[in-house]
């Protein structure tokens, strides 16, 4: 036989009554064979003239249960003749339900588990996990979700569960991430920013620890950390694609904390955010350096918070805002791409997203910390700034000492780097008009560029006094060019977007004593001194007048780039 139902089993099932109905069986059949006839013979034919009572019913789910092991068709058609003659059994209905899912009959299924409930918690958690799994077959992730969360009240602690609601919550915000770019691409930037910022919400408050569960888990308390037994321990789980941005808040944040003695571990989350989640619980804070809220990164934010871990949202420009970011598409002329330009407007949801489950900002002007605490827990942001580091002090050390790095002579050099596409417009009608009068009245200056700069007016009026150069990775190169120039130029078009931006273009020129002409925005007007650090313009007409006056004043510019 299919099943070995136990010996107890055998009295459960109504032999006498059976005869009855059923005339023609044998009376020397023992128990087991009478209950197999039933199987073959009895239940195809409809043969239930006596009555079922709790113990046979279980009886039957036992060895349907066993033959569904080994014949899956002969359990399927046992298992519906039961139901079509009005024998109602959970047990069945979810055997049935799971061989109609497996065949793509979703509504039988469906249909099966309409108003089903028990007082067993098992058998509701598989309820609800059939459910779910039913309504992920349709593609109806979000109703998916909400059935496999109250599948999980059943079963709180089985690290399965967990798996299967990470899974789907990751496939559900991958979905909503495809049809948010959609959006965008096709105008509705604000849908589309909406559907991105809910979609990372959902995903946050899903999570849960593995073997936790949401709605019961709180917090632990935060204890003071025994540094005077070890070292603090900082986690730091940073974006490194932009060489400059990595220079500053990253390899010279691990300087900084190990010269404190303290521990930290850097991770890419690009390639390790997998790993730091595993490892959240080995550090006592975490630092999250201009990540995006994806996933992955979801998930180890989540996980530092629900250990107690004070976790610090990190970043360096306002990429938050779409109020101020990105500029209007204009502004970029023609030098960015429509989708690179989705990839901005994006990049507010995936940056802000993140910053709101920190508890706490870091920022690198007073005037981003204060737009950054807009959006951490706590509200509270400390301003670190961009400083010097080990590569800065050997690049000083090294391009002061070479004598043959400035060559006097009767050219002067006016420098400009940039690693902006914007303010096109701004640059051409301001600095670069300056530039153009300035370099009208001295026959001996020379423009010298490098990164993204187009200036075609001042290229054709002065082309061989025009030096322009790709952008430099190199961060020892940019500063062995930077240190030939005379002067050095830095333009933003003054608006809340470059207010919060740092002061490194000046900083770098004053480390190799070059004397600095900038924007008056509200950080460089912070930092420089007027006349003595630097020189702060706004118009053309300053634009003109500033470098006009370092040009003429060869003391002028050695003062103010000592003193810087």
């Amino acid at each position: 036989p299919a099943w070995t139902p136990s010996t107890e089993a055998h009295s459960w099932f109504p032999h006498e009554a059976y005869d009855t109905g059923y005339p023609g069986t044998p009376s020397a059949w023992p128990a087991e064979r009478i209950l197999l006839h039933f199987l073959d013979a009895g239940v195809p034919e409809g043969r239930f003239a006596f009555k079922f009572d709790a113990r046979t019913i279980r009886l039957v789910e036992e060895i349907i249960q066993q033959i569904n092991n080994r014949d899956r068709a002969r359990a399927l058609a046992l298992s519906e003749k039961f139901l079509i003659l009005g024998h109602d059994s959970v047990k069945l209905r979810l055997m049935l339900t799971d061989h109609y899912k497996w065949a793509d009959q979703l509504a039988g299924a469906r249909l099966l588990l309409e108003g089903l409930s028990t007082s067993v918690p098992i058998e509701n958690f598989w309820i609800n996990y059939h459910k779910a799994d039913i309504a992920k077959r349709a593609s109806d992730l979000k109703v998916a979700g909400e059935w496999l969360e109250a599948a999980s009240e059943f079963e709180r602690d089985s690290f399965w569960v967990e798996g299967e609601c990470e899974q789907l919550s990751r496939r559900e915000f991958s979905e909503a991430e495809k049809l948010a770019r959609a959006s965008a691409e096709n105008g509705d930037t604000e849908r589309a920013q909406k559907m991105l910022d809910a979609a990372i919400a959902s995903a946050s408050d899903r999570m849960r620890p593995y073997g936790g569960n949401t709605r019961s888990f709180s917090r632990p308390p935060r204890t003071n950390i025994p540094t005077e037994k070890r070292p603090l321990r900082v986690g730091l789980l940073a974006d490194l694609f932009l060489p400059q941005c990595k220079l500053y808040r990253v390899d010279q944040k691990l300087e900084q904390l190990r010269n404190a003695g303290i521990e930290v571990e850097l991770y890419d989350f690009r390639k390790e955010s997998k790993r730091a989640f595993e490892e959240a619980g080995l550090f006592d804070l975490w630092v999250f350096y201009r990540v995006p809220a994806l996933f992955d990164v979801l998930r180890v934010i989540d996980m530092a918070n629900r250990l107690g871990k004070p976790t610090f949202y990190e970043i360096d420009d306002l990429l938050f805002d779409p109020a101020h970011f990105p500029e209007p598409l204009s502004a970029y002329d023609q030098s960015v791409s429509k989708q690179e330009y989705v990839g901005l407007q994006l990049a507010t949801s995936y940056t802000s997203g993140a910053a709101k489950l920190c508890e706490f900002g870091i920022a690198s002007t007073p005037s981003l910390s204060e737009q950054l605490a807009k959006l951490v827990r706590s509200g509270r942001v400390v301003t670190h700034r961009n400083a010097l580091s080990s590569p800065h002090m050997q690049a000083i050390g090294h391009l002061s000492k070479n004598s043959n790095s400035k060559q006097p002579g009767s050219r002067l050099r006016l420098f400009y780097g940039s690693g902006t596409k914007a303010h096109k417009d701004f640059l051409q009608d301001t600095l670069f008009a300056a530039v153009g009068d300035v370099m009208d009245k001295f026959p001996h200056v020379e423009f010298h560029t490098i990164g993204h700069v187009d200036a075609p007016a001042l290229k054709s009026r002065f082309a061989t006094r025009i030096v322009q150069s790709e952008p430099i990775w190199n961060v020892q190169d940019y500063w062995a060019h930077l240190n030939l120039a005379d002067i050095n130029v830095s333009a933003l078009k003054r608006i809340l977007l470059t207010d919060c931006k740092s002061e490194i273009k000046w900083l770098e020129a004053a480390m190799l004593g070059v004397p600095s002409v900038v924007s008056a925005t509200q950080t460089m007007a912070e930092t420089i001194t007027e006349g003595e650090t630097g020189l702060l313009a706004r118009t053309r007409e300053e634009w003109s007048e500033k470098l006009t006056l370092l040009v003429e004043d060869a003391s002028l510019r050695a003062s103010i780039g000592n003193q810087a």
